[in-house]
């Protein structure tokens, strides 16, 4: 048999009879959104109009359609308040508000959000410029289409034709490129990027599964990675089987992809380390991976019908572990750690979510900024982990869910520690702990 590719054809009762024994799972909604493809604008092209149900810090009056928009330079800046990459340019784009005070360009940060959620995230974090609330998503079709990254940053020029679109994580907006077009420098449409093109620009490093971006919403952080290779598309099948498993090496060089749902799991480019954290909910940090298997990426096509997210992901897992000849095992060190605890009042930026589990969570982390909606404190510690490089545990006591948004300096990370104090009342103290860790021996 060859070892990278593991198809498997049983029926669903003898996989759903099979005790779910050895490395534990815990059930997530999780999964891809079908929809139109985006629709694209494109550079040189007038932009399309800006119907927002409402405005907050604009003047009495203020008015978004373009006739009104004449004359100005406009930012237009997608994002959420769940998004962590939207929080951290969120200080590079007020450096430019301010820089631009007075001059006729015009800051307008969308988001599809309500107006409660803004307004509490507003008393707590500065957003200069104004803010428009696009509640029935109309404005993110019409320049990003109903699936798309965010951050995007559109620019719009006097006359209300589209310049670029840019992502500002990748390609950050400079007071230059506002100069140009100001003095009317730029010669439409060399500048720029059609939405499509700028969805193609390679991204940060993957986070996936439940905690890189919404399953609940089609916007998608910046933080989820570009897609993988066109090359290996599973063929449609007319009559799908009840159980199957597919493994093969990746071609893709592109970015890594899991999505995951009730019945499908789909990995695109992704490495050893990223499907165990994924499928066995545990941090970077606490998986061993021997050297000769850590830079091999995979694509995997596993279909259960009617299968429960848990038991799709352990029959997915025991492929792995049989197709790839190893064994995939629990065990406890001691080892230096962080302990995460909550010994005082919580911040305006940490807070009971009041949505209900069934909307879903949303967990992230970009450089300079981490954030959460309607999740539990362990994804936090998770973020937290990643920015120090060091084990952290969650000794909060916090139960159930919450939102949080945190900003941090990039140039050095343990002022995440200081951001952890003042910006969400929570504590890190280094200490020693045995933690439960997962290593892959090869067999």
């Amino acid at each position: 048999m060859n070892r990278f590719r593991f198809l498997l054809s049983i029926s669903l009762f003898l996989l759903m009879t099979t005790a779910l024994t050895g490395v534990g799972l815990s059930a997530h909604q999780g999964g891809t959104s079908t929809a139109k493809p985006p629709v694209k604008i494109h550079a040189g092209e007038p932009a399309p109009a800006l119907e927002l149900e409402k405005l907050l810090q604009a003047p009495a009056g203020a008015k978004t359609d373009w006739p009104s928009l004449k004359g100005n330079v406009v930012v237009l800046e997608f994002w959420a308040t769940w998004c962590a990459p939207c929080i951290a340019a969120i200080p590079h784009l007020n450096e430019l508000a301010e820089q631009f005070k007075d001059k006729p360009v015009k800051f307008i940060s969308i988001t599809e959000e309500d107006e409660a959620t803004i307004t509490s995230f507003l008393n707590h974090r500065t957003i200069k410029g104004w803010v428009g609330l696009d509640l029935d998503s109309s404005v993110f079709e019409a320049y990003l289409g109903k699936i798309a990254l965010i951050p995007r940053t559109v620019i719009v020029d006097q006359q209300g034709k589209v310049v670029s679109v840019s992502s500002p994580s990748a390609e950050p907006l400079t007071a230059e490129q506002l100069n140009q077009i100001l003095e009317g420098k730029v010669a439409l449409p060399t500048l720029g990027k059609t939405i499509e093109e700028a969805k193609q620009t390679p991204l940060s490093p993957a986070k996936v599964g439940k905690e890189a971006a919404s399953t609940q919403s089609p916007r998608l952080g910046i933080m989820t990675s570009s897609s993988g290779s066109e090359e290996e598309k599973e063929p449609v099948e007319t009559d799908p089987p009840q159980l199957g498993v597919t493994i093969r090496p990746s071609k893709s060089s592109g970015g890594q992809q899991v999505n995951w749902g009730p019945g499908k799991y789909r990995a695109s480019g992704a490495t050893l380390k990223t499907l165990l954290r994924d499928l066995c909910s545990i941090n970077d940090l606490r998986i061993d991976v021997p050297a000769q298997l850590q830079s091999l990426r995979y694509d995997i096509n596993a279909t259960v019908k009617d299968g429960k997210i848990p038991v799709v992901k352990q029959l997915v897992l025991h492929s792995l572990e049989t197709a790839l000849s190893i064994k995939v095992q629990r065990v406890t060190r001691e080892v230096e750690v962080y302990v995460l605890t909550a010994p005082g009042q919580l911040t305006g930026n940490l807070k009971p979510s009041q949505a209900p589990a069934s909307e879903g969570s949303k967990a992230g982390s970009a450089r300079g900024a981490l954030t959460g909606k309607n999740t539990e404190i362990k994804s936090l510690a998770r973020g937290i982990e990643d920015v120090l490089k060091l084990h952290v545990i969650d000794e909060t006591n916090l139960q159930g869910r919450y939102n949080w948004d945190m900003l941090y300096d990039t140039k050095n990370p343990q002022s995440v520690i200081e951001a952890v104090r003042k910006e969400l009342g929570l504590e890190l103290k280094l200490t020693r702990r045995a933690i439960e860790m997962l290593t892959v021996e090869v067999n």
